[in-house]
């Protein structure tokens, strides 16, 4: 008799495999190489980059710092080129016109987008224009959530903390399944932060730092979901990668419940 309480446990802790995603953030530093004295063989991060995303597995990828055929860039379209090495699906909003080109925010999905939007952040004149991007897309359970990327302002605490009360505004308006992944440049217990636990669970107590990547001290770079009920968290970890950007990448694991 007491086998069937334990089955039954069993079978409602396996995780639906038409619900996991997997979830990664990475600021790629517009694709250039960290290291100027890096592989011959890669003469910008692309490729490095893209075994990075292939080797994660991820379904969803939120992308900072990203280039659209800008001057530096050498007039590439980043996330083009990514979404091509990857095979994702690729969707780009940009911040700011930039050398040429613009530059912004991108997502990678292995999912068609039902429907997205770019919605601008709190940015006072003079500082860099911040944006967040936002996708609707249905996992093969059928399930339809929401995911974000986006990357607060680097300088001044005030701004990230206007941009932190704006994702809130935003986004926690329904019940929709959500995740926002990004850049945030604020430490875990800082203003911004706080600010946005209200709303968000971080997928990792942990405070492994994530920048610079060649001697991270910094925790900067998120992932976050809500409802915190309808998500359940499986893993979440920082990457080391010391070539392609100066940020590690953070990988985390849900179960859509």
């Amino acid at each position: 008799l007491l086998l069937v309480p334990r089955l039954a446990c069993a079978q409602t802790d396996a995780p639906d495999s038409s619900r996991l995603i997997r979830v990664l953030t990475f600021n790629i530093w517009h694709g250039e190489i960290h290291y100027k004295d890096a592989s011959a063989d890669y003469e910008s991060s692309l490729r490095i980059l893209a075994e990075v995303i292939r080797k994660t597995q991820a379904d969803l990828v939120a992308l900072q710092e990203v280039d659209n055929r800008t001057g530096r860039s050498r007039g590439q379209d980043l996330l083009s080129e990514l979404a091509l090495l990857t095979r994702m699906n690729p969707l780009f909003g940009a911040t700011m016109p930039f050398d040429g080109g613009e530059y912004g925010l991108g997502i990678l999905s292995k999912y068609s987008f039902q429907s997205s939007r770019l919605h601008r952040l709190h940015s006072p004149e003079g500082s860099e224009p911040r944006a967040a991007l936002e996708a609707i897309v249905v996992i093969p359970s059928g399930d339809t959530m929401r995911f974000i990327s986006t990357h607060f302002d680097h300088r001044e605490t005030a701004i990230r903390t206007m941009q932190a009360k704006d994702v809130n505004t935003l986004f926690s308006r329904d019940g929709l399944p959500g995740i926002i992944a990004g850049d945030f440049n604020a430490i875990p217990g800082s203003d911004p932060i706080r600010i946005l636990e209200a709303q968000w669970k971080i997928s990792s107590s942990s405070l492994a730092p994530t920048a610079p990547s060649h001697a991270p001290r910094s925790k900067i770079d998120y992932i976050m979901y809500r409802p915190e009920k309808k998500w359940r968290m499986i893993e979440s970890r920082v990457i080391e990668e010391k070539v392609a950007s100066d940020h590690n990448p953070v990988l985390a694991v849900f179960e859509l419940l």
